[in-house]
């Protein structure tokens, strides 16, 4: 798809845009900062963000690629995109590395609870044996 910049830029001869530069420039600046969605006139300046596939600026309505994918391929990109990761998880090693510490730590925890508690019952009593006078 192309800029809506460069189609309102090439509607307009070289000798206008050298005369009214500034004319010109404040029409491309309005351009920029509207939605690039097909018939959507919300201003993006403030509150926009650019689709990281095909760079265009749409507001927050549509800057989801299933929604503006319509009149470009990013729809379908993202659709692979989420295919690809899905049936070809990553495995993250961070994670298994975690577990792996998680599990020594518990099985250290509860080898010490285990002494702490055969401690408690080896110790001695000596109340009870003594008579009060």
């Amino acid at each position: 798809m192309e800029n809506k910049t460069v189609t309102v830029i090439n509607k307009i001869t070289n000798s206008t845009i050298e005369e009214k530069l500034d004319e010109t420039l404040d029409k491309v600046k309005k351009i920029d900062d509207t939605c690039d969605y097909k018939g959507c006139k919300q201003k993006t300046n403030l509150m926009g963000q650019n689709c990281e596939h095909c760079k265009m600026r749409y507001c927050y309505k549509h800057i989801l690629a299933e929604i503006h994918g319509k009149f470009t391929n990013c729809g379908e990109l993202v659709k692979k995109k989420e295919r690809d990761e899905f049936l070809h998880p990553k495995i993250d090693t961070r994670k298994v590395a975690q577990q792996v510490e998680h599990e020594k730590a518990k099985k250290s925890l509860d080898a010490k609870l285990k002494q702490m508690q055969l401690e408690r019952k080896a110790k001695p009593s000596t109340s009870g044996n003594k008579k009060k006078k």
